[in-house]
């Protein structure tokens, strides 16, 4: 392939990927205000503080990182079982 066709091809999916992006943001700034009048409905004295927020997505995240592990030894474990 010449160097000048691989150029070519290279402007082509540069300019896919930004009309692809240019697409994309779009649709995302139509959703956006809808999530944002969902979370201002709940209350927010129940809410934790900004500084635990991080902390309790971090741990929200680890247990369910650690429930999909504990799943996946079952399913180990039923396997080695069965054979």
């Amino acid at each position: 392939m010449q160097p000048k066709h691989i150029i070519i091809a290279a402007i082509v999916g540069i300019v896919a990927l930004a009309i692809f992006n240019v697409l994309n943001s779009h649709s995302r700034t139509e959703a956006t205000p809808t999530s944002i009048e969902a979370s201002s409905d709940t209350d927010t004295s129940s809410a934790p503080s900004l500084g635990e927020q991080p902390k309790a997505i971090l741990d929200n995240v680890n247990n369910s990182i650690d429930a999909a592990e504990a799943q996946e030894a079952d399913k180990l474990k039923q396997v080695d079982d069965n054979l």
